[in-house]
């Protein structure tokens, strides 16, 4: 049997009730599958002696097998608290037993116990608070070994948790097979270790009698010493026995790396398979005409940057090629990406097909259409607005002029998908923050290309065309993990004549500063941005909401200047007259929450001021912010944020405040919430990925890369004998999947 078979509910499992198994789905586990992944967050090596002695500092990791000397109490909030006195060969210590008084039943004076825990000087003593003890002369069940620290949920606790996969791992572990031919384990130990797995790896090599520890992990059958010390050809069995009873901390890392590298590979598989069958609809060469899009180049008053040159460029080489095209174009806030799209579109429109411009947003796509009206019009290119919100007498008139292609260019919402659109010639379709759609909705409208093609008649091509974009740069990682069945194209340089936007931080309460700044900034003729994270004012959360802020800042701060407020729940016709009116300047300052984060363009705008910003994620603060500096003026965003701030949120606003480069911000973003989290990049391509660790796991990715794309060209349906194994795991994982933690196990 393979892991990715094993889905039985773990309700299913010896000492899983109810309530243990409502804290396991708490930690994403429903399955035995998931339960055999539920990788260890540390490792505690109770292998090692360390005695009763404190270091230069007073403290020490105690690992010791000591004797219980005497029992003490002290007054403690009216209660007398047990304190257990213990000595070893080196020196001596105390247990302070806080709420544990029957521990005296326990370690009773004379004996001898297994002890560990963190111990400190305080008030003269070497004590510890928090340990663990086994009685010495019998068989340890957690001293002796390397005991794995696992994340908990409600009130699980790790010795209730570490039982029940014991049992499972006996249950099943021996009894799996390789997820994958054991001759690509081969040499995985060659990785190099990640800073974690070198801190634990570089730990004492002496067991708990003091005989030094043999870190070959050369245990079980069909494992090889490899030459860092993990093992060479460590399949999925030996790989889960090793994560969760490790001989030693070396035969861990080989476990995880061997997981690891079993489900980037599964993952690679699946984007090579997406290749592979891309390439399988070959369609003749063609060569589109370049008259349009030389025009609109020379009628720009402005040179394209060299990004957007060459991303124009393999974009259309793309579109004359045999295969039909899927490119991401990512790049970052500011730097052109709707104008690449626009000249990428021009050769398919010269040539007769229609485009579809698909926005998430009526707002965006009342934005773009003017954008493309004024750039394209010239030319003599008939774009439409095709959104939910049209009226019922002039939607059938844009569907009339959509079907019968007198519409060439059509920026729209998830309306393009409806069942009541026909097109006449879709042969290309641009997504712009693609991340907002879902697989089917995409799906949906390559499908409408399709039948817009076969209404023509007989064709040896008929897939469209489609770019997908996204205003937040991605991640080398991401590039080849969610996105790696896409060639991509980026766009890092910005337009000419951009200034640094300048960050500036300040505290909730102390934002006078900031109105201040606004003010002169507003005096010289400019506008300003008010963002926050809710609609209206929350009896739970103690939060200004975009509301009440704007009914303040109109009528306290600024009543000199006029004011528009927009938010999600504004009606569409409101919105768009609000925007309209700040981008001619009637209106100065907008307040709003996030709904402007993407695609508002108002060159005149030089203040954002996002309060509350320990709310918003990285890429959302940046996008943000990316909506001043699109004019000739400096622009200023000022981060307001209450305290206390979680590390991860002060990590989020440093870094902000040190870089303004997308890209940059992008690894960041990657290196504090992992590839999980960002993988909402591509909606289709949420990472479950549970031992693999991104970007620290790069050489191993490289390595399942290589082997995937490898044998997939040779066996692309994966039919030879060998291959079975990776047929089997594709049909049940779901590496990429649209899926929640909770879905149907395959069985």
């Amino acid at each position: 049997m393979l892991l990715a078979e094993l889905g039985t509910s773990v309700t299913k499992l010896s000492g899983v009730g109810p309530a243990v198994a409502g804290d396991l789905h708490n930690l994403g586990v429903y399955t035995i599958r998931d339960l055999l992944l539920l990788l260890p967050r540390d490792y505690e090596d109770r292998q090692s002696l360390h005695p009763l002695q404190p270091d230069r500092d007073g403290q020490a990791w105690v690992n010791t097998i000591a004797e219980v000397v005497a029992h003490d109490y002290f007054p403690f909030q009216g209660k007398l608290t047990l304190k257990i006195m213990i000595r070893d060969e080196h020196g001596s210590g105390s247990l302070v037993c806080f709420g544990r008084n029957f521990l005296a039943r326990k370690l009773q004076v004379g004996q001898r116990h297994h002890i560990c825990g963190s111990f400190a000087m305080r008030y003269g003593e070497f004590q510890c608070t928090a340990f663990d003890s086994e009685p010495a002369g019998k068989t340890p069940q957690r001293f002796g070994r390397i005991l794995p620290i696992y994340p908990l949920a409600g009130s699980l606790q790790q010795g209730r948790l570490r039982s029940i996969l014991e049992r499972t791992l006996q249950q099943y572990g021996d009894n799996l097979d390789s997820s994958l031919p054991q001759e690509l384990y081969q040499d995985l130990a060659d990785a190099p270790p990640d800073s974690r797995e070198a801190d634990l790896t570089g730990s004492s090599s002496n067991s708990s009698d003091g005989t030094p520890v043999d870190h070959s992990c050369a245990t079980g059958t069909g494992t090889q010493t490899g030459r860092s010390g993990g093992t060479t050809n460590c399949g999925t069995g030996l790989a889960l026995r090793f994560l969760h009873a490790p001989p030693d901390l070396a035969c861990a890392r080989a476990g995880r790396q061997a997981l690891a590298y079993e489900e980037l590979f599964l993952l690679q598989a699946r984007i090579a398979q997406a290749v592979a069958e891309r390439k399988n609809r070959q369609r003749p060469p063609r060569q589109h005409p370049e008259t349009l899009l030389q025009a609109l180049i020379d009628s720009l008053p402005f040179a394209l940057t060299p990004d957007q040159q060459q991303a124009v460029t393999e974009i259309r080489q793309d579109l004359n090629s045999t295969t039909p095209m899927r490119r991401l174009l990512h790049g970052d806030v500011g730097s052109g990406k709707t104008l690449t799209a626009l000249c990428s579109a021009l050769p398919v429109l010269e040539d007769g097909g229609q485009t579809v411009l698909l926005v998430p947003t009526e707002l965006l796509a009342q934005q773009h259409t003017r954008t493309v009206a004024r750039l394209l019009q010239p030319l003599g290119i008939a774009s439409e607005l095709l959104t939910g919100s049209l009226a019922p007498a002039e939607r059938v008139a844009v569907l009339e002029r959509i079907r019968s292609g007198a519409a060439q260019f059509i920026c729209a919402t998830h309306a393009a998908f409806s069942s009541d659109v026909e097109y006449a010639s879709l042969e290309y379709i641009i997504v712009d923050e693609q991340h907002r759609f879902g697989v089917e909705q995409r799906q949906a409208l390559i499908h409408k290309a399709v039948d817009s093609a076969n209404r023509r008649g007989p064709a040896e091509h008929r897939d469209p065309d489609v770019l997908f974009m996204t205003a937040t740069p991605i991640p080398r990682t991401l590039a080849l993990t969610v996105f790696g069945d896409l060639s991509v194209s980026a766009i890092r340089s910005m337009p000419a004549g951009r200034l640094p936007i300048r960050t500036h931080l300040a505290r909730m309460g102390n934002e006078q500063k900031v109105y201040d700044w606004v003010r002169a900034e507003l005096q010289n003729g400019r506008q300003a941005y008010f963002v926050y994270p809710l609609i209206r004012e929350s009896a739970k959360l103690s939060i200004r909401d975009a509301e009440s802020m704007a009914a303040r800042l109109a009528t306290e701060v600024f009543p000199e200047y006029s004011l528009g407020l927009i938010h999600s729940r504004t009606p569409a016709d409101q919105k768009a007259a609000t925007m309209q009116d700040f981008h001619h300047g009637r209106i100065r300052i907008l307040a709003a929450t996030s709904v402007v984060e993407v695609g508002v363009d108002v060159p005149n705008a030089t203040c954002m001021v996002i309060e509350h910003a320990e709310r918003f994620g990285l890429a959302a603060l940046h996008q943000l912010r990316g909506r001043v500096g699109r004019g000739n003026h400096q622009s200023y965003c000022f981060l307001v944020y209450a305290e206390p701030l979680t590390e991860e949120a002060k990590q989020r606003i440093m870094v902000m405040k040190q870089h303004t480069d997308g890209f940059e911000i992008a690894e960041e973003d990657l290196n504090i919430r992992g590839p999980g989290d960002l993988a909402g990049t591509r909606q289709a391509g949420f990472l479950r990925l549970r031992a693999a660790r991104l970007p620290r796991d790069m050489e191993i990715m490289n390595r399942a890369r290589q082997d995937a794309f490898r044998i997939i060209e040779a066996d692309p349906l994966l039919e030879q004998p060998g291959h079975a194994c990776i047929r089997r795991t594709l049909q049940c994982e779901s590496l990429l999947s649209l899926e929640s933690e909770g879905e149907e196990p395959c069985a």
